[in-house]
């Protein structure tokens, strides 16, 4: 997956780095050799930088980077405590019938084929997760949602979305009909808020990019 498109810092401060990443890119170092944000950004950084929330490869949108002690371990205690809120914009398969719902599943992430799936609360390994959306808007045949979610687990809002019967466009891993060109698929890390236990809550913005004619579509339909 090509790399063709460069991150663009959001917000830039003596504590963290607010990154709007491109679909195709890391956001940590994996098994090949292509560079990720962190490495990226690392090394244009003299102190050390740390990875606050992490976004798959064909995902693009918000990724946090700290860089002090401090700010990490707020950001961890806000989470620990339920005050992260993570909304990403996905097109979808299908037209969604309602306008707002709430999915709560038991998902298991398989390590060994990389991806996570559906399963009921009798299985040991299985942990339970949760999503709230809210449809923005409808094409001729696909709906764009607006997601929330609090931690958040592996491929969570792939798999519930799939197991929903509206699979995210070009997420041929979670039953989409094909892939997109660019191997990316339509789902966008939107906005990230956390509310700081000492006296503020911060929020960060990333822009949907551009150049793919649904996601423009679907700029003019965000509230």
């Amino acid at each position: 997956m090509s790399q063709s498109q460069q991150p663009i810092i959001v917000k830039n401060t003596k504590s963290y780095l607010a990154i709007n990443k491109p679909p195709g890119w890391l956001s940590q170092s994996g098994r090949n050799s292509d560079i990720s944000i962190l490495e990226y950004y690392q090394s244009k950084n003299p102190g050390k930088l740390h990875l606050l929330n992490r976004i798959d490869r064909p995902v693009s949108g918000m990724v946090l980077l700290s860089k002090t002690r401090a700010f990490t371990k707020s950001f961890v205690e806000a989470q620990n405590n339920n005050l992260v809120s993570k909304t990403y914009l996905a097109v979808v398969e299908g037209k969604v019938e309602v306008e707002n719902n709430e999915l709560e599943h038991w998902l298991v992430h398989d390590k060994r084929q990389m991806c996570s799936y559906i399963t009921d609360q009798n299985n040991q390994h299985a942990k339970k997760c949760t999503l709230s959306f809210k449809r923005l808007g409808l094409f001729d045949r696909y709906s764009l949602l607006e997601i929330t979610i609090r931690k958040g687990k592996f491929h969570q809002i792939r798999a519930q979305l799939s197991f929903y019967g509206h699979p995210i466009k070009g997420d041929v891993k979670y039953g989409a009909r094909r892939g997109n060109r660019d191997r990316s698929i339509h789902l966008h890390s939107h906005k990230l808020k956390f509310e700081n236990p000492v006296s503020e809550t911060i929020q960060f913005t990333a822009p949907i990019w551009t150049g793919d004619s649904l996601w423009e579509a679907a700029t003019g339909m965000l509230v």
